[in-house]
């Protein structure tokens, strides 16, 4: 790439690990220019910092996409939160990403993984797993720092666990030596102009894959079965007694529930592969500790338990939030960002639970959930105690006003959280802080 005019398209954490990773390849500055629809105060502290030393005529910021000139640039590096539909069709032959760039310079196998949900914590097993085993492990992706701010430090003898996204596999012309597919549901349809080019992005996790290469997938659901037949790789299906085994060995671990049998039993058959005795992989998974803002347990306030289950960002996952959880949840916190998916299959599973009394709802899609309740059932409004709320202090009031001692308030929206907060994190996090301050 050297010499080359570059653009990189987005500034945030993958930017500027893009950005890093150019300098480090020797690439002068004077050749790379950068693109971010906020103005450079709207950005972190680190690309403030970088960008400050950049040439102005080299930056575009605060501007439409539609205002670039894109000729000038023999490459374009996209960051995973740029839609495909934003970019004009004839520049994808310049386009790259920097998944791809990763991609062509490890010099360590892959193990990928990506599914709607559980795609941190089977990637977090799968590392674990391989640890516990004594092999060289690093784990990538959405955890931590972007994966080109690793790429120096991996040697051909390690083994790379890497959880990529749909944003980071689109656009890639390589897939990983072992492939993980997990379940598919309808997600970031707000992003992908329909469930097709969603379900298509997911299945470049085995495109390029061939019969020397591995694809481990689930068997339970249809849309990665229909992927599954298409590959080239050896298949290794997760069945139905995968499953109960992988739900046995949660019975004395910390994680719990049904969507983290199909994580145990993902992980489990990856590590399996790798030549990892069974006896290594069962204490991995009673050592493992559940991720931040998935289903966790965050303590007793005033008699109330505490579920932080952040995460969940569709309907499903609230779900099976839910039957986890069983008959002691009394509140649950819903909605968020609107991402056009449909809630008919959560209304109509609260409907069907008689220990969820009391529901807060965050805009906007709360208002699309309570409207599919009241559609399914008249009488909701008799039924239930509802709050709708744009901060989480007034979800929490609400909460101690209203839910029992000894009995749960879940957060678990079933929707993404950018209409009020940050992201996931910054939700879940205010979540315990608020707990936490009005318990007193």
């Amino acid at each position: 790439m050297f010499g080359k005019n570059i653009l990189i398209l987005g500034f945030g954490r993958e930017g500027i690990s893009t950005f890093k990773h150019l300098q480090s390849t020797q690439i002068s500055r004077g050749s790379v220019s950068i693109y971010d629809q906020h103005i450079l105060t709207e950005l972190s502290d680190d690309a403030q910092i970088i960008l400050e030393n950049i040439p102005k005529t080299n930056l575009y910021l605060g501007k439409l996409l539609t205002d670039l000139d894109f000729r000038p640039y023999d490459l374009i590096i996209k960051s995973p939160g740029i839609p495909n539909k934003s970019i004009p069709t004839d520049l994808w032959p310049k386009i790259t990403t920097p998944t791809q760039l990763f991609f062509d310079a490890c010099p360590a196998p892959i193990i990928g993984v990506t599914g709607t949900k559980g795609k941190s914590t089977t990637a977090s097993l799968i590392h674990a797993m391989c640890k516990a085993a004594g092999k060289n492990s690093i784990l990538l992706g959405n955890i931590g720092s972007p994966a080109l701010d690793y790429l120096e430090r991996i040697t051909a003898d390690m083994i790379v666990v890497f959880e990529l996204s749909s944003h980071q596999l689109s656009r890639l012309t390589q897939s990983p030596h072992i492939a993980v597919l997990l379940g598919i549901y309808p997600e970031h349809l707000d992003y992908y102009q329909t469930m097709d080019e969603y379900v298509a992005t997911k299945a470049k996790i085995t495109e390029f894959q061939n019969p020397t290469d591995y694809l481990i997938y689930d068997s339970q659901n249809q849309l990665v079965q229909s992927i599954a037949h298409t590959s080239k790789a050896q298949l290794l299906a997760v069945t139905a007694t995968d499953l109960k085994i992988g739900g046995s060995w949660l019975a004395s671990a910390k994680l719990q529930g049904e969507m983290n049998a199909h994580n145990v039993a993902t992980a489990s058959k990856v590590a399996s592969l790798l030549g990892i005795a069974e006896i290594t992989i069962r204490e991995a998974i009673q050592k493992f500790s559940p991720l931040s803002h998935r289903l966790e347990n965050i303590g007793t306030y005033r008699g109330i338990i505490f579920y932080n289950d952040s995460l969940s960002t569709i309907p499903e996952a609230t779900i099976a939030a839910l039957d986890t959880l069983g008959n002691k949840v009394s509140t649950l916190i819903l909605g968020g960002f609107e991402r056009n998916l449909s809630y008919t299959s959560l209304a109509e599973d609260l409907l069907k639970r008689k220990s969820v009394k009391n529901l807060i709802f965050f805009p906007t899609t709360g208002k699309t959930i309570w409207a599919e309740l009241n559609k399914l059932n008249p009488d909701a409004i008799r039924r239930y105690q509802i709050a709708f709320v744009n901060n989480m202090r007034d979800a929490i009031v609400f909460t101690y006003a209203h839910t029992p001692v000894g009995e749960i308030c879940l957060l678990s929206p079933g929707a993404t959280s950018f209409a009020t907060f940050k992201d996931y994190r910054d939700r879940g996090d205010q979540f315990k802080d608020q707990v936490q301050k009005l318990s007193a």
